[in-house]
């Protein structure tokens, strides 16, 4: 592991065990209390197993400023994802907000804060997991991505996703599980039930921003993240 992969990684654990995030910002009243796992533990596998053809750096490279949809023209920057090139788990959203257009980044603003309230609560930062949305770009008035524009994008979110080989996917909300899942059920069918997507464990749950408007749901995603917890931990099966 690069040094400064290694150093990078403690830093996240040693903020990680430091937070005992209480789920009383979530109104849930609950903490998660398994221990932070080690920098081994938490890196996921050797950088050595993966592909060196097709690391997210190159993936990222091959974008470049990329006009495969109509969505290029609008957007300010190519948000192309975030965190730990080896995560165990993997949020995937519908697509940049105007703030991380803005920024580049993803999960941004009031939703990103709420997700890093739950991660905390999972014994997580932002570090320990990757971020990443079904497309790259800013959809413009607040719309959902358009087939086309989700098949522009879909290669690279494979490939990201075959880089970084996770063992656990968490959609955010109705569209991004829809499109993960190729399925037209409303979220409140698909949330909480163990899915599969490119032979990965996928769990569907409601979007941060949903939470800020129905902030009862949370206990809902709550009850999901401990699902997810349990797998990544080994205490539970996933039976699709």
């Amino acid at each position: 592991m690069p040094n400064e992969l290694q150093s990078e990684l403690q830093n996240a654990v040693g903020q990680a065990r430091g937070i005992l995030e209480d789920l009383q910002r979530l109104g849930l009243g609950e903490v998660y209390s398994h221990p932070v796992g080690s920098v081994e533990t938490l890196s996921g596998p050797d950088t050595s197993l993966q592909s060196i053809d097709d690391t997210l750096i190159k993936i990222e490279s091959d974008l470049d400023n990329c006009q495969r949809c109509s969505l290029a023209s609008g957007r300010s920057n190519l948000v192309f994802g975030a965190g730990n090139p080896n995560a165990e788990l993997v949020f995937i959203g519908e697509g940049p907000g105007e703030e991380e257009d803005r920024l580049g980044a993803p999960f941004a603003g009031e939703p990103g804060q709420l997700l890093d309230r739950i991660m905390n609560a999972m014994g997580m930062v932002r570090n320990d997991v990757y971020l990443c949305n079904i497309v790259k770009c800013l959809p413009p008035n607040h719309r959902y991505p358009d087939p086309n524009e989700i098949a522009a994008c879909e290669p690279f979110l494979i490939r990201q996703l075959e880089s970084i080989r996770p063992k656990v996917i968490v959609t955010l909300g109705q569209f991004a599980s829809q499109a993960i899942l190729k399925s037209d059920a409303p979220i409140s069918k698909l949330r909480g039930k163990w899915q599969q997507y490119q032979g990965i464990s996928v769990m569907p749950t409601f979007h941060p921003a949903y939470l800020l408007q129905n902030p009862l749901a949370k206990r809902e995603v709550w009850t999901d993240m401990k699902d997810v917890l349990k797998l990544l931990n080994g205490d539970r099966e996933d039976i699709c």
